[in-house]
């Protein structure tokens, strides 16, 4: 899977933050990558879901954000969306 890794925040208060987009549809079980999940969003911001570029079934994509500053185990370490 693909990692996009950002920083948040400014000057020494920055960390980084790495998002994962990917998900596998939940009827034909395709994996889906960020291309495809992105390519199937509509312009309008109050729609979330996207389409199975392998089937007719629409669902919201799930991502997986990542603090790598706070240790895994502690609570916020991972967000999942």
């Amino acid at each position: 899977h693909l990692v996009t890794q950002m920083w948040h925040g400014e000057g020494d208060k920055r960390s980084k933050v790495e998002l994962c987009i990917e998900d596998s549809c939940p009827d034909c079980t395709a994996v889906l990558s960020e291309d495809d999940i992105r390519r199937a969003w509509q312009p309008d911001e109050n729609l979330y879901t996207t389409q199975c570029p392998h089937c007719p079934r629409k669902f919201v994509a799930r991502f997986t954000v990542r603090f790598p500053s706070i240790p895994q185990g502690e609570l916020g370490s991972l967000l999942y969306c």
